[in-house]
C-alpha cells in the first residue's frame, strides 16, 4: 500500500484534467454554475489522461479525490479545509519519490506503520492494517483522526489528508520546503529548521550540524545549531550583528524580535512566544504535562516499569493532535576536548529561544520536550539544539500612525 505526502505543491496532472471534465466536452465549464462543496473525482486504471504539466486543481470544503491507479506529480493539487485524497494504488511524492506505509513500528506493545516519503517519515498510522484497538483503549480509527487523518472507519488506513490547520512555504535561500501549522493565534514551522549555516567558530568549520554527523539525520530531524548560529550573531543574513557568543552578555542589545537564522518573514521565538504555544495546550507554568499533543507520533522512546504489580508505560510517542510534530533530535554538547558529543536522541528535543540568560552569559533559554513533559530552562550557548521558527506578526495598516499620534 503506497501513500502520498500531501504537504507540498506538485501532485497530479491527471486529477487536474479530470476536474475539468464535464457532461459536454464541447463547451467550456461555467464556474458560476458549479458549487464546489461535495465534489468527488475518480481516476480509474482504464482512464486515458493527457499530462499538460501546467494544470492546477483546487479543492474546497469537503471535496474528495479517489485515486484507483498510478499517477505522477506533474501538476498541482491544492487541498483546503477537510478535503480528502483516498489512495487505492500508487501515488508518487514530490520529486518523484514514492510514499509508503510499510515500515512496522511499535510503542508500548502496539503495532503501527510509519508513513515515509522518500527517506523522510511524515506520520504514523497505529494498527492501520488490522484494525486492532490501540493506545489508551482507542480504536485505530480514533487514533488516525486524532493524528490529523480523515476518512471513514472502514477505509481510514488508505486515506491521507492534509491537516486542516497546516500549510507550507519555500525558503528561497535554498529551495527547502517546510510545513507550517497554526496553533491558537500563532503560525509555526511544523518541522525543524534545516538551513546549512556554515559560519565558522573558534573550534569548528561550521556552526550547524547533522545529528551524529550523518546527513540523513538532517533529513530526519533538521539541523542542530549553536546559539551564535541561531541568532545569526555574525550578521550573515541581515547585517545586524549580536556580539552574543559564549560568555558574552548581550541582554541590553537584543531587540524585541530577532530573525536570527530563520527564513525571511519568520523569526526565532522568544520565551513568551513559546509560552503562548504551550499555554494553548496546557496552562501550567514551568512544566506542561500535556506535551504529547505537540510531540511527533513516531521516534520517541518509551520506558516501561511496574508499580504494585501493574505494568506502567512512561513517555513514548506523542499524539501530535496540533500538528506541531516536535522531534526527539537530542542535542550536541562540547566535551573537554572541544569535540561535539551528541546525546538524548529519541528521548528529548531541545529548541532555542533568542533570549540569553541574564545572570549567566554562558547560557541562553530553551524549551525542552522530554519523554514525559516539557520544561522551560537554559542551556549552554556552546550546545547545539534544534530551531522552530515562528511567523512574523501581521502588521495592521495604520498601526504605526496611531502610535505616532
Amino acid at each position: 500500500m503506497d501513500f502520498k505526502k500531501l504537504f507540498g505543491a506538485g501532485v497530479v496532472a491527471s486529477l487536474a484534467l479530470m476536474a475539468g471534465c464535464g457532461d459536454d466536452s464541447s463547451s467550456a465549464p461555467q464556474e458560476s454554475a458549479r458549487e464546489p462543496v461535495v465534489d468527488t473525482l475518480y481516476v480509474f486504471s482504464k482512464d486515458t489522461v493527457v499530462l499538460n504539466n501546467v494544470d492546477t486543481l483546487v479543492l474546497n470544503h469537503v471535496d474528495t479525490v479517489v485515486v484507483r491507479d498510478t499517477v505522477v506529480n506533474l501538476d498541482t493539487l491544492i487541498l483546503n479545509n477537510k478535503d480528502t485524497v483516498v489512495v487505492r494504488d500508487t501515488l508518487m511524492g514530490l520529486n518523484g519519490e514514492s510514499c509508503s506505509a510499510e515500515d512496522t513500528v511499535s510503542n508500548a506493545g502496539v503495532t503501527g506503520y510509519n508513513i515515509t516519503c522518500g527517506t523522510k517519515r511524515v506520520g504514523t498510522l497505529w494498527n492501520g492494517k488490522d484494525g486492532q484497538d490501540g493506545l489508551n483503549g482507542s480504536s485505530a480509527y480514533e487514533q488516525a483522526v486524532a493524528a490529523g487523518y480523515v476518512g471513514t472507519e472502514e477505509e481510514w488506513e488508505t486515506t491521507i489528508a492534509k491537516r486542516i490547520n497546516q500549510d507550507h512555504f519555500v525558503d528561497f535561500r535554498d529551495g527547502h520546503e517546510y510545513r507550517t501549522v497554526k496553533v491558537g493565534d500563532q503560525v509555526w514551522m511544523a518541522e525543524n529548521l534545516n538551513y546549512r549555516y556554515l559560519q565558522e567558530t573558534e573550534d569548528f568549520d561550521s556552526s550547524s550540524f547533522c545529528l551524529n554527523g550523518l546527513p540523513e539525520n538532517c533529513d530526519k530531524y533538521g539541523r542542530l545549531y549553536f546559539y551564535s548560529a541561531a541568532i545569526d550573531s555574525a550578521g550573515v543574513l541581515d547585517d545586524v550583528e549580536y556580539v552574543c557568543g559564549n560568555g558574552l552578555s548581550c541582554e541590553d542589545e537584543m531587540p524585541e524580535m530577532v530573525r536570527g537564522i530563520c527564513p525571511e518573514g519568520w523569526h526565532l521565538p522568544d520565551t513568551t512566544e513559546f509560552r503562548q504555544l504551550v499555554n494553548f495546550v496546557d496552562a501550567s507554568d514551568n512544566q506542561f504535562k500535556d506535551v504529547a499533543g505537540l510531540k511527533s507520533a513516531y521516534g520517541w522512546i518509551y520506558r516501561e516499569t511496574h508499580i504494585a504489580g501493574q505494568k506502567v508505560i512512561y513517555g513514548g510517542n506523542g499524539t501530535d493532535i496540533y500538528g506541531y510534530e516536535a522531534y526527539p533530535a537530542g542535542h550536541g554538547s562540547l566535551d573537554l576536548g572541544a569535540t561535539l558529543k551528541y546525546e538524548n536522541e529519541g528521548t528529548d528535543g531541545f529548541f532555542w529561544t533568542f533570549n540569553p540568560e541574564v545572570d549567566d552569559p554562558t547560557k541562553a533559554h530553551q524549551v525542552r520536550f522530554t519523554q514525559y513533559y516539557g520544561i522551560f530552562g537554559a542551556m549552554a550557548k556552546s550546545d547545539a539544539a534544534s530551531i522552530r521558527c515562528v511567523k512574523d506578526p501581521v502588521k495592521v495598516p495604520g498601526e504605526d500612525d496611531e502610535d505616532e499620534e
